[in-house]
């Protein structure tokens, strides 16, 4: 189950990685200034990810496993529609379509991989979390192999991977939970309210956990939206190569998931994710002044560094609200990573200000901001519990 949540995690992401690549073919279609472009992304952003709590909340209170095929079906179909959209407000309409697939999907899947995982949740939320790197990294290189053969109009094929997952799932959606549990049994008797929710989510923990990964996602969805355009804007690419570079970025963010999690139990989370964050700022400096073998070292490396500890940070979330995992994985997942998306609103009206290449020298000091509030985490005990559920 673990396996096939995960494989519906990567058919939901492909859209979300699809889209920075058809940023650029978007602006020369509709003339659009950085700032508009900045727009697409914010509507994205806010629509799969910023909502999630309240499907996560939704989703603890009632059996919603409907949610996955649906979820997985509109990310595809909005995105598809994006490519032949007449008009930029018609445009942002599918990109908001296919935001709220995006955002009915994860927080059901994730709480579904957290009731299969047993006592190993960091390692059984990684399998589900390579899936999304995963439909991340896939996602640009498709789109720029439908563009280079269909033109801006090839979105349409992204229809069928979301509508065939979406028909598999829905097929199996008895077993999901399975038929003797309740997904809402365990919040309902503890006396689960709106209330209770808000006075959990304003617990200093928490709201440390998700100002970290906050500043860590303006960072990261900084680089997924700027790369293609930087390659072809500065590098003078092409768009396959700018799909192929933002690609070769988001693999290694993959694979950086799985290396996280041992290193995690090994050092202990709070030092993996401050550790990351402090060796990533040199690797975005360089980043603009480099060429050729160096600019692809560089741009694994930094994916690979960013997304290490994602999946650390959504079980780390789950276990600091253990009654409300929806929520939780909706916080990690959807608001605090869609909160920092936001900033590429800002970040795009700085590159219409100072150019794109000065934006990347702000993106570069962007993880240094997140090491004195991380320091302030608290580290799950290492001799069993929490941490040890690895």
């Amino acid at each position: 189950m673990l396996a096939l949540l995960s494989l519906g995690h990567l058919v939901t992401d492909i859209n979300q990685g699809a889209l920075p690549v058809l940023l650029p073919s978007l602006r020369s279609t509709f003339h659009l200034s950085y700032t508009m472009v900045g727009v697409i992304v914010t509507i994205s952003t806010v629509s799969s990810s910023v909502i999630q709590p309240l499907f996560g909340f939704w989703s603890d209170r009632l059996r919603t496993p409907w949610l996955l095929p649906l979820g997985v079906f509109m990310a595809g179909a909005g995105m598809a529609l994006a490519g032949i959209s007449p008009s930029y407000p018609l445009l942002l309409l599918a990109v908001l379509l296919s935001g709220l697939g995006v955002a009915s999907y994860h927080p059901e899947a994730s709480k579904a991989a957290f009731y299969h995982s047993g006592r190993r949740r960091v390692a059984s939320m990684s399998i589900f979390s390579v899936g999304g790197n995963l439909g991340f990294g896939i996602g640009p290189l498709l789109m720029s192999f439908l563009l280079t053969l269909f033109g801006i109009r090839g979105t349409l094929w992204l229809l069928f991977p979301g509508a065939l997952m979406g028909a598999f799932l829905w097929r199996i959606l008895p077993h999901v939970y399975g038929e003797s549990w309740d997904p809402g049994e365990s919040s309902q008797g503890n006396g689960s309210s709106r209330s209770l929710v808000l006075r959990e989510l304003t617990r200093g923990p928490i709201l440390l956990l998700v100002t970290v990964v906050i500043l860590r996602s303006w960072a990261h969805m900084g680089l997924v939206s700027f790369i293609p355009l930087y390659s072809v804007s500065y590098l003078r690419g092409s768009t396959t190569y700018a799909g192929s570079l933002l690609t070769l970025f988001l693999i290694s963010g993959a694979l950086g998931t799985l290396v996280g999690r041992p290193l995690a139990d090994w050092l202990g989370r709070k030092a993996v994710f401050v550790g990351s964050m402090l060796l990533l700022t040199p690797l975005l400096i360089l980043f603009p002044y480099s060429q050729g073998l160096w600019t692809l070292l560089l741009t694994a490396s930094a994916g690979f560094v960013i997304v290490s500890t994602f999946a650390t940070t959504i079980v780390w979330g789950q276990e600091l609200l253990p009654q409300y995992p929806g929520v939780a994985s909706g916080l990690i997942i959807g608001f605090a990573i869609g909160m920092g998306g936001l900033g590429v609103t800002i970040l795009g009206r700085i590159a219409d200000l100072i150019g794109l290449f000065n934006t990347f020298r702000v993106i570069s000091f962007l993880p240094l901001l997140t090491v004195p509030v991380a320091l302030f985490l608290p580290e799950p005990h290492r001799g069993g519990g929490a941490a040890r559920h690895s």
